[in-house]
């Protein structure tokens, strides 16, 4: 799956790329966080559930409905403004990977991100 888009922000690219590059700043936007632990500035460990109780309500299982995901993620920083957010993890015996990429460049009054 692949999702793509930008937007503008009313703030100094340097500031949006240390935001965005900010583990503690990250780990605010994931849900359902059980424990995480940071590696290094650009790598974490964590772990997560995910809640399917709405999409799989006709599964009478209980813990089919709330999975545990274990996830390491690591930063790589192409240039100042481009930078990669990789993941791999696995959660209910399924491996996953993550690859996000984003860039921002300073444009009149803030951000493009």
């Amino acid at each position: 799956m692949k999702l793509a888009g930008s937007f503008s922000i009313p703030e100094d690219s340097e500031k949006v790329v240390d935001y965005m590059t900010n583990i503690e700043s990250i780990i605010e936007c994931i849900p359902n966080v059980s424990r995480y632990e940071i590696l290094s500035k650009d790598e974490f460990n964590i772990t997560f559930k995910v809640d399917l109780t709405k999409i799989m309500r006709e599964i009478p299982i209980e813990y089919l409905t709330r999975l545990s995901v274990k996830m390491n993620f690591k930063f790589d920083r192409e240039t100042n403004n481009k930078i990669y957010l990789y993941g791999k993890g696995r959660g209910a015996g399924v491996n996953i990977k993550i690859k996000i990429m984003f860039e921002v460049n300073p444009i009149d009054n803030g951000s493009e991100f």
